[in-house]
């Protein structure tokens, strides 16, 4: 955990773009078709990934830097 940790600080994303990408994920959620919000990581999909409210260049960026993180985890490039 605490080189995980030390990972998502060292992304070279600002608190602000990590904070806004979550605050946008889950606050997108319409009860109308139950769409959105925090569930199952939908925000990498179209139609959520590209809502206007959740700002799609930003959401792009920051999930393309997390998804590096997730492949080096899944290939055992951390310590266990």
């Amino acid at each position: 955990m605490k080189e995980l940790k030390a990972k998502i600080l060292d992304l070279g994303l600002s608190a602000a773009e990590l904070v806004r990408v979550a605050w946008g994920y889950a606050a997108s959620y319409r009860d109308a078709d139950m769409r959105g919000g925090a569930n199952g990581a939908l925000i990498a999909v179209a139609p959520q990934k590209d809502w206007e409210v959740n700002n799609p260049a930003e959401v792009i960026k920051v999930l393309n830097v997390l998804k590096n993180i997730q492949d080096d985890a899944s290939s055992g490039l951390f310590k266990s």
